[in-house]
């Protein structure tokens, strides 16, 4: 079935198992933030030894990169995936609008295979400043999409109790969004290349602090030893249960 929707063309599939599809090049007309730097080379933060780079994410790879994240994150990420998010059409376009909108604040990075080129991982950052008090989940309504009204009520309940800005005295910091990976390019470094990028982006433009809020076992583990090693702000224990996540959004 197609159709179209005010923030974009849908494209959803006869198979529910299949899930939403949306068209995501209609998410990037009219950003003129996200070209401004179309001109300049992109940054490489770092070169693996296993042939990846890290660069930053710019006008000529937010597609693919918007592509990847619908393709897989919104399926394989704990969260998205016990709310079964990538099956909600409205959750989908919602979720990829509020993710151009970070990448539009020219802090995300990606990763590259070299010699192909080939877009293989993205990492969504955006900076966040403690003037801003109404931070993206608590502006999320269920109009939507329920299974994005869940997610992002789930991870305001854990920044509000994480009282990042309090606990580390501090106005400002970057946060990460999401972490996404290639199937086929898991387990070789790139995840944790994404991370550390980030972290470096932190130190060299004088940001106090990298914060991110993962779920899935790789980028916990990963973000354990380049971020949340020095300060755990607030942990809990993932539980596979929809269930579970349903009852603690309903507390905020």
């Amino acid at each position: 079935m197609e159709g179209n929707a005010k923030t974009g063309a849908i494209k959803k599939t006869a198979n529910k198992n299949n899930g939403a599809e949306v068209d995501v090049s209609t998410f990037l007309r009219d950003r003129p933030n996200i070209d401004a730097r179309k001109d300049d080379a992109p940054i490489c933060w770092e070169r693996t030894f296993n042939g990846y780079r890290v660069i930053d994410l710019g006008s000529d790879n937010i597609e693919e990169a918007l592509q990847l994240i619908q393709r897989e994150f919104f399926r394989s990420e704990p969260m998205c995936k016990s709310t079964k998010l990538h099956t909600d059409i409205t959750s989908v376009e919602s979720y990829l609008h509020i993710l151009v909108t970070k990448m539009a604040d020219l802090k995300s990075v990606c990763a590259i295979r070299e010699g192909t080129g080939e877009l293989v991982g993205v990492a969504v950052a955006s900076l966040n400043l403690k003037g801003d008090q109404q931070r993206t989940e608590t502006r999320v309504r269920p109009h939507q999409g329920q299974a994005l009204f869940r997610v992002m009520n789930l991870k305001s309940c854990l920044f509000k109790e994480a009282n990042i800005y309090e606990n580390l005295h501090i106005d400002k910091y970057l946060r990460i969004h999401a972490v996404c990976v290639e199937p086929l390019h898991q387990g070789r470094g790139v995840g944790t290349a994404l991370i550390r990028s980030c972290v470096t982006r932190t130190r060299e433009f004088l940001i106090p602090a990298c914060i991110g809020g993962f779920s899935s076992g790789a980028s916990q583990t990963i973000g354990n030893v380049l971020i949340l090693g020095e300060r755990i702000l607030f942990s809990f224990l993932f539980q596979k249960s929809p269930r579970y996540y349903y009852e603690i959004s309903r507390r905020y």
